[in-house]
């Protein structure tokens, strides 16, 4: 254990002190990040904003860690992982969230040797990072599990199949959503989420149900001595039911649930890696007379996207197309507000 925080400690001393706001990448998750969590009302005051982003900035950094180098496969030792495959009692959805340390879980089932698919979506498997993420895996030694992608049409059947092969499917309950929203209420289904909604797929009950199988809901946050944690919580069994539609949605709601309640913990709100990303529900257009008074410079965030610039307002996630000196006020404006 000492081996691993020795050489995390470069990462936390790096960026404690990193240099903000004259990046444009680290100005547009800083972007996402402020507004959301004051849209969602995640309880933040706003002088506390910079802090929490230097901490999920950390965060992530501490995840390629894990996911990279073999001194993080020695947190297995502690005895809650070993009562990990006691919990596993038989095949299911291995369900966990971007929280924390959470590529830990695949590594400990590919450690393990236990049969799993990997259910991500397409546009995951065209990063660069995911690509890494399984040479490196392959490079140490591990089995590279299956892959299947959401968006396929066939996708439920064939994870059905490999269920009853004895296969477990690791999969992310908060995949690709993050705080935006696409409503299709035939296809989705909305879910309370702090003071708003999200719209979710139903694929997780849908496939427990048609598997007859137990859903594992299982987060992975750190601690302040930065040291992974593991949280399984009870399984949750998903019945054939009269109402269908509405079971589904109890299911996802009791989902999103254990990560809300997750999050409401202060050492962990800034642990979800999807406050600093994400897509405005929607633009407005370039508004010239658009003028921010003093009182409310904090419900606003500029950020830069394909060369253009835009202002996300906190109480709509809507933005504003402004023009390049106006983003740099902005940026300067964010200096002033919160350094």
């Amino acid at each position: 254990m000492n081996t691993y925080l020795e050489k995390i400690q470069p990462l936390v001393a790096k960026y404690a002190n990193e240099e903000l706001f004259n990046n444009d990448a680290i100005i547009r998750s800083f972007a996402f990040f402020g507004a959301q969590l004051q849209a969602f009302e995640a309880g933040v005051e706003p002088k506390k904003l910079l802090q929490l982003f230097r901490c999920a900035r950390l965060h992530q950094a501490l995840n390629l860690f894990d996911q990279e180098k073999r001194e993080a496969l020695a947190l297995f030792d502690q005895p809650a992982w070993h009562k990990l495959r006691k919990y596993l009692a038989k095949p299911g959805i291995v369900a966990t969230y971007h929280v924390g340390s959470y590529r830990l879980i695949g590594r400990w089932l590919m450690q393990q040797k236990l049969p799993f698919v990997l259910l991500v979506a397409t546009r995951v498997t065209k990063q660069t990072a995911f690509s890494t993420y399984l040479q490196r895996n392959k490079r140490q030694g591990f089995q590279l599990p299956p892959i299947l992608l959401a968006e396929d049409p066939h996708v439920i059947r064939k994870m059905c199949n490999y269920i009853k092969q004895g296969f477990y499917i690791l999969t992310y309950v908060d995949g690709g959503r993050g705080c935006f929203t696409d409503i299709d209420l035939d296809r989705l289904a909305p879910v309370p989420f702090f003071s708003g909604k999200l719209y979710i797929h139903r694929g997780i009950p849908l496939l427990a149900r048609l598997a007859e199988c137990p859903v594992y809901p299982i987060v992975v946050p750190r601690t302040t001595a930065h040291v992974p944690k593991l949280i399984a919580h009870d399984p949750i069994y998903v019945a054939w039911d009269e109402n269908t539609l509405d079971h589904l949605n109890a299911v996802l709601c009791k989902l999103f649930g254990i990560l809300q309640d997750t999050l409401t913990q202060s050492v962990y709100l800034h642990q979800w890696e999807h406050w600093l990303s994400g897509q405005p529900t929607g633009r407005y257009r370039r508004n010239k007379k658009l003028r921010i008074e003093e009182g409310n410079a904090y419900r606003y965030f500029p950020y830069r996207s394909t060369k253009q610039c835009y202002m996300l307002c906190a109480d709509t996630l809507m933005s504003y197309r402004i023009s390049e000196d106006l983003y740099r006020d902005f940026v300067n404006l964010l200096k002033y507000l919160y350094i």
